[in-house]
């Protein structure tokens, strides 16, 4: 009788807990892009700014040939977020919370990191100076980016006081714009077909977005109220828009971080 009675005990607490735990997350999460379409326009971008700049058609398949040699395999590449995550337990049988979080990295937020561990960005990144037959030129790169990732979620949980084990369903929105920062002067004569060269490369069409399903399994280790926590789980796109260069959202998302429960 009294094993039953502290069983029933352990599930109503059990019960109380998921129904009306709170927790915050933080912690590094990664969706991935894929560049395939985006190499594949590689050619015929420097092809088009090298006939801008009025080069022989030999010296563009050799600088063609150059860039495209310097293409890696792999298309396939993750985009960290610093996240956070907001859960909170609701009292119903097919799911145990509902959660919303979101993630964003920015060029600033890199050049923050870099600066704290003593390895700081020079700004900008690049700035040379050259020599044209018309007098010299300068060269400046100046790249900035955002990123950030949104979700809402449902999720079912099983704790085992030290571990636990989540499935979630929800929808995420993603997206993100990086800018080259390319700027060329040179003098008056050639000012234009650099100006077209640079157009050619299209620095605008460097965007991403979209919307759709995600779905994920968690795994908590530690104490109750304080726990490691990793995720993996599949973006599922119902909308995807792209600038010139086609970047596509990619199906894998991942995460890791801590979980505080109160």
């Amino acid at each position: 009788m009294n094993r039953v009675i502290g069983i029933a005990a352990v599930v109503i607490v059990g019960i109380s807990i998921t129904a009306f735990s709170f927790g915050i997350s933080a912690g590094v999460e990664a969706y991935t892009v894929d560049l395939a379409a985006s190499f594949s326009k590689v050619g015929p971008a420097v092809t088009a700014a090298g006939t801008a700049l009025g080069l022989s058609q030999s010296q563009i398949n050799d600088v063609v040939t150059q860039v495209t040699a310097a293409i890696p395999t792999a298309t396939v590449v993750p985009v960290p977020l610093i996240s956070g995550t907001i859960e909170l337990g609701v009292p119903l049988l097919v799911i145990d919370s509902v959660s919303i979080s979101g993630g964003i990295m920015t060029d600033g937020i890199v050049r923050g990191i870099a600066s704290a561990v003593g390895m700081p960005i020079p700004r900008p990144v690049v700035h040379e100076t050259f020599t044209t037959t018309t007098g010299p030129g300068t060269l400046t790169v100046d790249p900035s980016f955002f990123t950030y990732a949104i979700t809402i979620a449902a999720g079912k949980r099983l704790d085992l006081f030290f571990a636990a084990v989540d499935a979630s369903i929800g929808a995420t929105w993603i997206a993100g714009e990086i800018s080259p920062g390319i700027t060329v002067q040179v003098p008056p004569p050639h000012a234009g077909q650099v100006t077209a060269a640079i157009a050619a490369l299209h620095p605008d069409g460097l965007s991403w977005s979209g919307f759709g399903v995600t779905a994920g399994i968690g795994v908590e280790l530690g104490l109750p109220f304080l726990r490691m926590r990793v995720e993996g789980g599949l973006f599922m796109p119902v909308y995807t828009a792209s600038g010139w260069w086609g970047v596509k959202l990619g199906e894998i998302t991942a995460g890791l971080g801590i979980t505080v429960r109160f």
